[in-house]
Protein backbone atom coordinates (compact mmCIF):
# COMPACT_ATOMS: atom_id res chain seq x y z
CA UNK A 1 0.00 0.00 0.00
CA UNK A 2 1.07 3.48 -0.84
CA UNK A 3 2.16 5.74 2.25
CA UNK A 4 3.16 8.66 0.23
CA UNK A 5 1.55 10.23 -3.05
CA UNK A 6 4.27 10.61 -4.85
CA UNK A 7 3.70 6.68 -4.85
CA UNK A 8 0.50 7.18 -6.88
CA UNK A 9 2.74 8.25 -9.91
CA UNK A 10 3.82 4.13 -10.49
CA UNK A 11 0.80 2.90 -9.25
CA UNK A 12 -2.64 2.50 -11.04
CA UNK A 13 -5.12 5.32 -10.76
CA UNK A 14 -8.74 5.73 -11.53
CA UNK A 15 -9.17 9.25 -12.87
CA UNK A 16 -12.53 11.35 -13.54
CA UNK A 17 -13.01 13.14 -17.11
CA UNK A 18 -15.27 15.47 -15.02
CA UNK A 19 -13.82 16.42 -12.02
CA UNK A 20 -10.08 17.40 -12.96
CA UNK A 21 -9.98 16.67 -16.91
CA UNK A 22 -7.24 14.58 -16.58
CA UNK A 23 -5.04 16.56 -14.46
CA UNK A 24 -2.90 15.69 -11.70
CA UNK A 25 -4.26 15.19 -8.37
CA UNK A 26 -3.78 17.24 -5.58
CA UNK A 27 -3.12 17.25 -1.87
CA UNK A 28 -3.55 19.90 1.01
CA UNK A 29 -0.18 20.49 2.77
CA UNK A 30 -0.84 21.84 6.63
CA UNK A 31 0.04 25.07 5.29
CA UNK A 32 -2.25 25.48 2.81
CA UNK A 33 -0.57 25.39 -0.53
CA UNK A 34 -1.58 21.88 -2.72
CA UNK A 35 1.00 19.47 -4.01
CA UNK A 36 0.37 18.32 -7.29
CA UNK A 37 0.80 14.56 -8.80
CA UNK A 38 0.45 13.32 -12.00
CA UNK A 39 -0.95 9.60 -11.01
CA UNK A 40 -0.77 6.77 -13.54
CA UNK A 41 -4.39 7.49 -14.62
CA UNK A 42 -5.11 4.25 -16.45
CA UNK A 43 -8.46 4.46 -16.26
CA UNK A 44 -11.39 7.04 -16.79
CA UNK A 45 -14.42 7.35 -15.68
CA UNK A 46 -17.39 9.62 -15.48
CA UNK A 47 -18.47 10.22 -12.54
CA UNK A 48 -17.84 9.27 -8.79
CA UNK A 49 -20.12 6.60 -8.63
CA UNK A 50 -18.85 4.84 -11.44
CA UNK A 51 -14.95 5.45 -10.12
CA UNK A 52 -16.05 3.63 -6.99
CA UNK A 53 -17.27 0.76 -8.60
CA UNK A 54 -13.88 0.62 -10.48
CA UNK A 55 -11.82 0.58 -7.08
CA UNK A 56 -14.29 -2.19 -5.64
CA UNK A 57 -13.52 -3.84 -8.79
CA UNK A 58 -9.77 -3.79 -8.22
CA UNK A 59 -9.09 -1.52 -11.24
CA UNK A 60 -6.56 0.97 -8.94
CA UNK A 61 -6.81 3.54 -6.50
CA UNK A 62 -8.92 6.55 -6.60
CA UNK A 63 -9.81 9.44 -4.18
CA UNK A 64 -13.52 9.30 -3.39
CA UNK A 65 -15.66 10.63 -0.85
CA UNK A 66 -15.86 8.82 2.53
CA UNK A 67 -19.73 8.84 2.97
CA UNK A 68 -19.98 6.71 -0.33
CA UNK A 69 -17.40 4.33 0.38
CA UNK A 70 -17.98 3.67 4.35
CA UNK A 71 -20.32 0.81 3.91
CA UNK A 72 -17.53 -0.86 1.79
CA UNK A 73 -15.01 0.06 3.77
CA UNK A 74 -16.58 -1.68 6.93
CA UNK A 75 -17.44 -4.35 5.21
CA UNK A 76 -13.69 -5.25 4.10
CA UNK A 77 -14.70 -4.34 0.44
CA UNK A 78 -12.56 -1.10 -0.19
CA UNK A 79 -9.09 -0.54 2.08
CA UNK A 80 -9.18 3.24 3.06
CA UNK A 81 -5.85 4.27 2.41
CA UNK A 82 -4.18 6.79 4.30
CA UNK A 83 -1.52 9.21 2.92
CA UNK A 84 1.07 11.68 3.97
CA UNK A 85 -1.22 14.31 2.84
CA UNK A 86 -4.78 14.58 2.50
CA UNK A 87 -6.88 14.98 -0.75
CA UNK A 88 -7.07 18.58 -1.60
CA UNK A 89 -10.85 19.42 -1.16
CA UNK A 90 -13.52 19.37 -3.53
CA UNK A 91 -14.39 22.89 -4.39
CA UNK A 92 -18.44 23.38 -6.12
CA UNK A 93 -20.09 26.30 -7.39
CA UNK A 94 -23.27 27.72 -8.45
CA UNK A 95 -23.36 30.41 -10.54
CA UNK A 96 -27.21 32.23 -10.42
CA UNK A 97 -27.91 35.50 -12.11
CA UNK A 98 -29.13 37.81 -8.91
CA UNK A 99 -29.37 37.18 -5.33
CA UNK A 100 -32.27 40.21 -4.95
CA UNK A 101 -34.83 38.91 -7.73
CA UNK A 102 -33.54 34.47 -7.05
CA UNK A 103 -36.52 32.69 -7.68
CA UNK A 104 -37.70 30.50 -4.62
CA UNK A 105 -37.12 27.46 -6.42
CA UNK A 106 -33.69 27.99 -6.81
CA UNK A 107 -33.10 29.17 -3.50
CA UNK A 108 -34.58 26.03 -2.47
CA UNK A 109 -32.30 24.11 -4.80
CA UNK A 110 -29.35 26.16 -3.56
CA UNK A 111 -30.10 25.62 -0.17
CA UNK A 112 -30.73 21.52 -0.21
CA UNK A 113 -27.53 21.52 -1.86
CA UNK A 114 -25.48 23.07 0.78
CA UNK A 115 -27.45 20.64 3.43
CA UNK A 116 -26.68 17.80 1.55
CA UNK A 117 -22.54 18.82 1.39
CA UNK A 118 -22.52 20.01 4.88
CA UNK A 119 -21.36 16.45 6.30
CA UNK A 120 -19.67 15.29 3.34
CA UNK A 121 -15.94 14.45 3.67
Amino acid sequence: MPTNSEQLTTLPCITTVSALAGQAWQFAAADGSFKKVSVNGHYRVNSGEMALHAALAGVGFAILGEKPCRPFIERGELQEVTLELPPAPLQLSALYRERHFMPARTRVWLEFIQSQMADVR
